[in-house]
């Protein structure tokens, strides 16, 4: 895309306007791009999902075309929370795999939830803070569900067999408090 000279007066006079909110306005502007662009590469998957076009119809029985959209949130790392619109064809038979059909935000951000529970936070904790850095909140429930995943895999690490293992230290450690 290319802004001409016109173009750039006018974004100039619009930031010296408030110059305090530049970056909220790149961020809106970042933002909306980005819906545009999941709007575009899922549209381009349903027109290969059903081989043709749009308005174009195939010439045999096949009876499955595109039947609208629907609106759709999905929070992205680093931009936020996203709003785009999801095309559908008539069979119900059309599933992005761009964005999966019960995916609600990124799995970088499925890492980084469970990073902060490593660290100590609690749930409650990860939830206001999730909703002051990606401008969504992610319940506390979402962060247990998240965090299922790490219980899965440290109680299949402690449940792990030993027996082919040639083990030739043991250290120990523990505390003893008298009461």
């Amino acid at each position: 895309m290319k802004i001409g000279y016109a173009g750039c007066r006018k974004a100039a006079k619009e930031i010296m306007k408030e110059p305090g909110r530049m970056f909220d306005m790149f961020r809106i502007d970042i933002k909306r791009a980005c819906e545009k662009a999941v709007e575009q590469v899922i549209s381009l998957e349903l027109t290969a999902h059903l081989g043709r076009d749009r308005y174009e119809r195939k010439t045999t029985d096949d009876k499955n075309y595109r039947n609208g959209s629907y609106q759709r949130a999905f929070t992205a790392k680093g931009i936020g929370n996203l709003q785009f619109k999801v095309a559908r064809d008539r069979n119900g038979e059309f599933h992005s795999k761009v964005i999966n059909r019960y995916e609600r935000y990124e799995e970088e951000i499925a890492h980084d939830v469970q990073a902060m529970f490593l660290s100590g936070m609690s749930t409650r904790s990860i939830e206001l803070f999730s909703e002051h850095l990606l401008g969504r909140k992610i319940s506390s429930g979402e962060v247990s569900k998240i965090n299922g995943e790490l219980i899965a895999a440290v109680e299949k690490w402690r449940t792990r067999s030993l027996a082919g293992l040639k083990i030739e230290y043991l250290m120990m450690d523990g505390v003893f408090l008298q009461i």
